[in-house]
């Protein structure tokens, strides 16, 4: 298997550096680059960051925080070994992909952890992450593209045999099929917030064919 340079970090399995023995190809991969990671640099703020840093140092790792002027006393500042201040503004410089690259870059980490909101779901970030020679510490951009839409998720998770709340097969293109397809699900239905979306047993928001019609409407 070809190191992608790219890992999910999953901090409930691993309690130290030293590693169990791997028991296959994956996990072979898994713990090679593991043991690769020194220094990260945690391209989030506030909570999220602090929750790395913490798991970070559990495991030996290094870690570099950025912060704008706004978060100078914020908490994630000093949770890491080291902060860098953005040069981007309060409201875009955790957004700025490029910029932060170049940071991670001139600090040497191995590798880039986004956490969750602002560029964790980036595709061209992740991409840019590992073509600067760093471990995206993530899903890679195409597991980002196929699971950030609804209705690709849940035909991937089906095709995995994963168990799924049961709703339409593929999108509805219009009102009429959703509210027939809500009649074959039984009330009540969910239509999630997306165009021509699928409709899902998820929730009590459409209980009965008036508020389908009226939800597609809107």
């Amino acid at each position: 298997m070809p190191n992608t340079g790219k890992l999910r970090l999953h901090s409930s399995r691993l309690k130290t550096r030293h590693f169990a023995h791997p028991c296959c190809e994956k996990d072979k991969l898994f713990y090679s680059i593991m043991e690769k990671l020194k220094t990260i640099l945690v391209a989030n703020r506030g909570e999220i960051a602090v929750r790395i840093c913490k798991t970070a140092r559990r495991l030996g790792i290094k870690t570099v925080s950025i912060y704008t002027p706004a978060d100078a006393a914020s908490a994630h500042v000093g949770a890491a070994d080291e902060a860098v201040l953005l040069s981007g503004s309060d409201a875009k410089g955790y957004i700025d992909g490029e910029h932060i690259v170049e940071l991670a870059k001139s600090k040497g980490v191995d590798g880039v952890i986004p956490g969750y909101g602002f560029l964790s779901e980036n595709t061209d970030f992740a991409r840019h992450v590992a073509d600067a020679g760093m471990v995206f510490v993530g899903p890679s951009p195409k597991c980002i593209d196929d699971f950030g839409i609804k209705h690709t998720a849940r035909d991937l998770a089906a095709k995995a045999d994963v168990p799924i709340v049961p709703g339409t097969k593929g999108l509805v293109g219009s009102e009429d099929e959703a509210v027939e397809e809500a009649k074959k699900l039984g009330f009540p239905v969910r239509e999630p917030a997306f165009l021509s979306g699928e409709i899902l047993t998820l929730s009590r928001s459409c209980s009965r064919q008036q508020r389908v019609e009226v939800g597609w409407a809107c």
